[in-house]
């Protein structure tokens, strides 16, 4: 019985490094920032037909908020709430601000850190979209090299329209997700379709 004990502890201790090992490999990488903001975007593209507050926050789980200001609106007397926070994504701070009425989400916008390097263009962020499956149809023409621009993006059966623009003078990348906006005829899909169809056409 001893050495059969003896024995088992020797298998034992030979077998523990070779599954720390194991552990260790299977680690996953950390993910690069345009794969990082992909994944945000996947989250936010459901929020266009929920427009529900309390999914819009689950879609930032790790951001830190402040208090929400909430106001009536002047012109036609909705009670509006709007909400900044910030998060981290691959080490830098990233603005957030949600605004809509009370009951219903009108807007998201994402906006990186000012004189952020290296700067994004929209082809780093469309290829880990695409890897994720998530398809972004440009209804506009981009407007330079870093393809900013108005884009339809489908997935899972569910569609947001992002606007992606960039800053010339500080050279962030800025995502705003439109939903409903009632003063902007085109703060839906089918509005930003029309509004952009004389311009240049669909292109992807």
């Amino acid at each position: 019985m001893r050495v059969k004990y003896a024995f088992a502890l020797l298998l034992m201790w030979v077998a523990a490094p070779a599954a720390g090992q194991a552990v260790s490999q299977a680690a996953p990488a950390l993910s690069s920032r345009p794969e990082q903001i992909a994944a945000l975007i996947e989250k936010i593209i459901p929020l266009a037909t929920s427009r529900d507050w309390d999914e819009a926050r689950a879609a930032f789980p790790d951001a830190r908020w402040q208090a929400p200001n909430e106001y009536t609106d002047a012109l036609r007397g909705n009670r509006m709430r709007e909400l900044q926070g910030e998060m981290a994504i691959a080490g830098l701070q990233y603005r957030i601000s949600i605004t809509g009425t009370l009951d219903s989400l009108w807007d998201v916008t994402l906006e990186a850190p000012e004189n952020v390097r290296p700067r994004l263009n929209w082809t780093a962020i469309g290829d880990a979209l695409a890897a994720r499956q998530v398809e972004a149809e440009l209804v506009v023409c981009a407007d330079g090299p870093r393809g900013d621009g108005y884009r339809i993006l489908s997935h899972a059966g569910r569609t947001a329209w992002l606007n992606f623009y960039t800053s010339q003078q500080h050279g962030g990348e800025n995502y705003h997700f439109g939903f409903f906006n009632p003063y902007n005829p085109a703060s839906d899909e089918a509005g930003l379709r029309q509004m952009m169809e004389g311009r240049c056409g669909r292109r992807r």
